[in-house]
C-alpha cells in the first residue's frame, strides 16, 4: 500500500462530507471496494473518476490537482505548460527580472533595441514588426481581461537605457501602471536577490501556480510542489527589498517626463 497526496486528500475530502465509502462509491458509480481501493493508495483512478470525485466532493479543483501531481509528478498538464497558455490563463503574474525589463512590459521601442543588441538576423522593417508584435503581448491579454501584473527589476535597467529609449519604456510602464492592473518595484543598486535567470510566477485561474524561468534560448517550467514553493520565497524576497511602489512610480513618472 502506497501512500500519496491524493488517496489522503480523497479520505478528508469524504469525511468532511459525511459520506461513507459505500456513499461515495453509489454517487461515482464506482464499488465500495473501488473507492478502498483509491483511499489505500492501491491504484489511481483514471483522470475522469479523479474530475467526478473533485465536483461531487466540492474540491473546486484541489483533488484534481493532488491526482496531477501524483499521476504525472506536475501539477499542469505538460501541454499546459507553454508561457502563452499560462499567460493567457492567469489571473495574476509575478515577474522578477534580475537585469532587463520583463517581456510583457516592453515597450516597442526597448524591445527593438534589445533585437538589435543581439544581433537578431533580418532587416529594419522585419526587427521593427518583431518588436511591434512582442511589445503587443500584454494588450492582448488586456483585451481580454488582464492579469494583475507585479514586476520586479533593477532600477538600472530603465536609468542606464539611451534617452529616447529610457523615455518610451518609462512612458510605457507610467501607462501600464496608471491603467490600474500592474504594479513595478524597483530594484535599488544595493539590493541583493538570490536570482540568477528571469523568473515568472503564474496563479491561474484554477488556482494552480506554476513558475518559469527564462533562459537564453528556451523557458524552463518549474511544477514540482517544492519547486513552486522555493520559488515562489524568492519572488517574496525579491518583492520586499525592491523599492516600494509609491518611490518606484516617483522614479518611473521621472524618467518618463524627461
Amino acid at each position: 500500500m502506497e501512500s500519496n497526496g491524493f488517496c489522503e486528500s480523497l479520505t478528508r475530502a469524504r469525511n468532511n462530507m459525511g459520506l461513507s465509502k459505500s456513499q461515495l462509491a453509489a454517487r461515482v458509480s464506482r464499488s465500495p471496494s473501488t473507492v478502498t481501493r483509491w483511499e489505500r493508495g492501491e491504484y489511481l483512478p483514471d483522470r475522469d473518476d479523479a474530475e467526478l470525485l473533485d465536483r461531487v466532493l466540492q474540491c473546486g479543483g484541489d483533488l484534481l490537482r493532488e491526482w496531477q501531481v501524483v499521476a504525472t509528478g506536475s501539477v499542469v498538464p505538460h501541454w499546459k505548460q507553454r508561457v502563452p497558455y499560462l499567460e493567457q490563463n492567469s489571473v495574476a503574474i509575478h515577474l522578477v527580472y534580475p537585469y532587463g525589463i520583463p517581456g510583457l512590459i516592453q515597450a516597442t521601442e526597448y524591445v527593438e533595441l534589445m533585437l538589435r543588441e543581439g544581433l537578431c538576423p533580418g532587416s529594419d522593417e522585419q526587427i521593427r514588426a518583431e518588436a511591434k508584435n512582442r511589445a503587443g503581448r500584454y494588450d492582448a491579454l488586456a483585451a481580454k481581461g488582464a492579469p494583475w501584473v507585479t514586476a520586479v527589476f533593477p532600477a538600472s535597467c530603465l536609468s542606464r537605457l539611451p534617452p529616447s529609449a529610457r523615455q518610451a519604456q518609462a512612458r510605457r510602464l507610467a501607462d501600464l501602471i496608471d491603467a490600474g492592473r500592474v504594479t513595478v518595484n524597483l530594484l535599488g543598486d544595493d539590493a541583493v536577490i538570490d536570482m540568477v535567470a528571469p523568473l515568472m510566477g503564474f496563479q491561474l485561474t484554477d488556482g494552480t501556480r506554476v513558475l518559469a524561468s527564462e533562459h537564453n534560448w528556451d523557458v524552463v517550467v518549474h511544477d514540482q510542489p517544492k519547486q513552486v514553493e522555493t520559488l515562489l520565497a524568492r519572488i517574496q524576497r525579491a518583492t520586499q527589498v525592491a523599492l516600494s511602489e509609491g518611490q518606484s512610480v516617483e522614479m518611473v513618472k521621472e524618467m518618463a517626463r524627461e
